[in-house]
Parts: structure tokens; C-alpha cells; sequence
């Protein structure tokens, strides 16, 4: 009704109400049309309704003569109802990261106490019980292998919530899955059966976060397809090769991972599998959330050429393809954490850490490696120590008063180009700069807690970087 009232109808006339913001970019559309250069004139523009608020409007015109025909068009609704949508979407998307959060936490609460309970239980029966070396023997060794547990459960966690820090593009398909499996294991009720038949199937251009997020939601997604009663959620792994006979989805021809997730949920219509891979599309209830989305998982399988296909049927549940290239052989970036060996040569290590237990710990298993050690509680006592003495390896915490462990190795990097490898140890969840780690001569990042096996892996490690192995 207010477009219809414009006094004067003409080129002049809309030219006048036009804001100020908006009225140079509408003369160079005209002037484009007018003189000949373009046919069309398609631009959005605001003006103030008599009552002062603002209306968005969409001007389509013609070169017509000398001048321009046109059509005006409120566009204000659609665009409030446009960004509305997107606020929305917005919305819906952190709603399911808490509700990842929330699954995820109960299932990880559950664990925790679970390892606790041991912990505690064998160093009682260690403490209290036990009269003979053999039995305390025994419950240490178990409270060692349930710490790893704690420990692998954090990793996953962290992985999962994108804070581990990726330092390779290439990961084992099948270790990654297995650790996808072990916390899925933890999210999800006992009634429903989990079980995997898994063949080593090499690397493929992946992070382990992406493979654990993809198996994440789709074990997520089937557990809530199955709901509260017994159901089964089945996974393989296959290395297959993809021919320009068998081409899947645009797949170019050579060897594939292929990950299969099968469960006995409700299954899907033709309808809804058209679907399932589109953002924020679900169908789950309100009491059911919304899921994490498969849109994620289409989204990583398609940003590492693989595909991803669903068999489903309703009543009769439903099976999800995932292929992904195979890398030919392991590349450089892809280090193995664990390690047989010894590293032999005696090695001069300074260890440096505000927290004295952790101080005392690496010191203590460093040297029964054969090495010597010193130790410095923090950065400023272990750059004077590097100035005075020479130390083949650093081993330093990242987090620490006054400055991190990247700005200190930087500091002996300044002081001397001759200043030892450093090795930088997080807690995982720390915002570490990788792009300033190299520059200040730190050549591995690992996590906490170290074991003596990984300490001796670790030395073993820098020692072949820098040829002196």
C-alpha cells in the first residue's frame, strides 16, 4: 500500500526516498542500464515507511527507451523471515552440541566412577590387604592399566570436542575406530549390543576427530533409531578396491577403508533416506533431541573424496556405507606413538615443570632409562640452566607461570641457534600456537599423563629427527 502511494511514481521520485546508504549502488545500477551497458537492473534497496520504520525493497527494471521500466517489490518480510530462519538454524545447531554434551557426559561420568572405584579399591587392597609382594605387585599393574584407562577415556572426550591437537592429516583406520567404538561403549545403554569385526585396512587422509565424530553420530543416531528396548548396532571395516566397473558417488578407482554401521533400529521411507543428509533435517521427537546430525558426517566423508550411502527399509533397520581412500603406504607425518626400542646413548635432559610431583615423576623415570637429568620448576631457572650447561633434549609443560613452554623454548632459541630440541607436553585441552612451535625449535607436542614407556619412545624420537639416533 505505501509503494502505491508514492507521490510521484517516477525514477526521480524513488530516488528521493531512497536511504542514503543505498542510493549511490541503485544510480550505478541505472546508470549501467541507461547507457546501454547492461539490460537489466536487479538491486535491493531501503527506504522509511511514513511511520519511520524501515522497508527492504527489491527493484527489477528494463531499459525501456531512454529510460528504465520497473517493478518494485517489499522484500521486507521475506528477509525478516530469511534471517529468522538463519537465527534459527544457528540455534538448532548449538542445541545439539549441548545435547552431544549432555550424552556424552553422562556416559563419561559413569566410566570415571567406574575407574575410580578400582583405582581406589586396589590401592586399599595394596595398602591394607595384601601381605606379600606378589599381590601388591598385582594391584599396582591393575591400577596402571585402568589410569590408561581414565587417560584414553580424556583423549577420546577431547578428540570428540576438537581440542586434541592434529598433528598429522593421515591416521589408522582401524585403531581410530576401535577408540571410536571404546567411548561410544560409554554413551550408550547396555540393552543395546555393540559389536565390530575390524580389518586393518592402513591409513587414509583423515584425522582420528574426524573418524571418531563420524562414528559417533552414526552410533548416535542408531541408538536413538533403535530407542529403549534391546537392539544391536553392528560395525565392520573392509578394504576394498573401487574399479571403474563398481564406481560409487563419483569415486575415482583405487582402494577404499569401507566402514559399514548396521542396526536393528525402525528404519527409514524412501522419503526420509532421500533426506537424512540434509543440515538440520531430523526425525527424532522432542524428547529425543535432535541428534548431532548426519549432515557432519556427509560433509567430512565428502571433504576427503570418499562417499557415504544408506540401505534402509522401515521395520527393518538400517545400513550405512562409508568409503574412504586408502593412502599409499604411511607418509611422514604419520608417527607411531609406541615403541620396543631403548634409546641406548646415555642423554643429558632437562625437565622442566611448576608442579613438583610431575617434576619428580619424569625425573625419576628418565634417569632409570640410563639418562641423566635435571630439573628446572620453571621457564626463567631453565633458560639460565640451558645457558650455562648443554642439554641434548628439553622436556618442558606448556602451561606455566610467566610463560608458556613455546615462548620459553623460544627465549633459548634467541639466546643460542645451538639450543637443545624442546619436546612440549600438554594437558590436550590447552591453545597451543603449532604454527609458532617449529620456529622456536619444539619438535613434538605430546599429552599428559607420560608413562616411562612413553618418555623412552619420546627421547627415542627426537633423537631421529635431529639424525643423532
Amino acid at each position: 500500500p505505501f509503494l502505491g502511494s508514492i507521490e510521484e511514481p517516477t525514477l526521480n521520485g524513488l530516488i528521493k526516498i531512497i536511504s542514503p546508504n543505498d542510493r549511490i549502488a541503485f544510480l550505478n545500477e541505472v546508470d549501467e542500464a541507461t547507457s546501454g551497458r547492461k539490460e537489466v537492473v536487479n538491486v535491493e534497496f531501503a527506504i522509511a515507511d511514513p511511520n519511520g520504520a524501515q522497508m527492504l525493497i527489491l527493484f527489477w527494471g528494463r531499459r525501456f527507451g531512454d529510460g528504465i521500466l520497473g517493478v518494485l517489490r517489499d522484500y521486507t518480510t521475506k528477509r525478516e523471515a530469511e534471517e529468522t530462519r538463519k537465527r534459527l538454524e544457528e540455534q538448532l545447531h548449538h542445541a545439539r552440541k549441548l545435547e552431544a554434551v549432555g550424552t556424552l557426559a553422562g556416559g563419561v561420568a559413569h566410566e570415571f566412577n567406574n575407574i575410580l572405584s578400582i583405582i581406589l579399591g586396589r590401592a586399599e587392597i595394596a595398602e591394607y590387604v595384601a601381605d606379600d609382594e606378589e599381590s601388591r605387585k598385582k594391584s599396582l599393574s591393575i591400577i596402571v592399566k585402568t589410569t590408561l584407562r581414565a587417560k584414553d577415556l580424556v583423549r577420546k572426550l577431547l578428540m570428540f570436542s576438537s581440542k586434541e591437537i592434529e598433528m598429522a592429516e593421515y591416521s589408522n583406520m582401524k585403531a581410530s575406530v576401535d577408540e571410536a567404538i571404546a567411548l561410544v561403549r560409554t554413551t550408550i545403554p547396555s540393552f543395546i549390543s555393540i559389536t565390530s569385526d575390524l580389518e586393518e585396512c592402513g591409513s587414509v587422509y583423515a584425522s582420528s576427530t574426524e573418524i571418531h565424530q563420524i562414528i559417533l553420530n552414526l552410533c548416535t543416531n542408531a541408538y536413538h533409531a533403535i530407542g529403549d528396548r534391546a537392539g544391536f548396532i553392528e560395525l565392520s571395516l573392509r578394504k576394498v578396491d573401487v574399479t571403474v566397473t563398481t564406481l560409487l558417488d563419483g569415486l575415482t578407482p583405487g582402494p577404499y577403508a569401507l566402514l559399514t554401521v548396521r542396526d536393528d533400529g525402525v528404519g527409514l521411507d524412501d522419503e526420509t533416506r532421500l533426506k537424512i543428509f540434509e543440515p538440520f533435517y531430523t526425525t527424532k521427537g522432542p524428547s529425543k533431541g535432535t541428534g548431532l546430525g548426519l549432515s557432519v558426517v556427509h560433509g567430512i566423508i565428502k571433504s576427503r573424496k570418499g562417499s557415504v550411502n544408506v540401505s534402509s527399509k522401515l521395520g527393518k533397520g538400517s545400513a550405512f556405507f562409508i568409503y574412504l581412500p586408502i593412502a599409499g603406504g604411511v607418509k611422514q607425518n604419520e608417527v607411531s606413538m609406541t615403541s620396543e626400542n631403548r634409546s641406548d646413548a646415555s642423554l643429558k635432559i632437562l625437565v622442566v615443570d611448576d608442579e613438583q610431583e610431575v617434576r619428580d615423576v619424569h625425573q625419576t623415570l628418565i634417569s632409570s632409562l640410563g639418562h641423566m637429568t635435571e630439573c628446572a620448576e620453571g621457564p626463567e631457572e631453565a633458560i639460565e640452566l640451558t645457558k650455562k650447561e648443554k642439554f641434548d633434549i628439553v622436556i618442558t609443560d606448556y602451561s606455566m607461570p610467566v610463560m608458556d613452554g613455546v615462548k620459553m623454548a623460544q627465549k633459548m632459541r634467541d639466546f643460542s641457534q645451538k639450543a637443545p630440541p624442546v619436546v612440549l607436553v600438554t594437558g590436550y585441552g590447552e591453545n597451543v600456537d603449532i604454527s609458532s612451535c617449529s620456529s622456536a625449535g619444539v619438535v613434538l607436542v605430546v599429552a599428559k599423563p607420560l608413562l616411562r614407556s612413553d618418555l623412552d619412545s619420546v627421547i627415542r624420537r627426537v633423537m631421529e629427527k635431529s639424525g643423532k639416533a
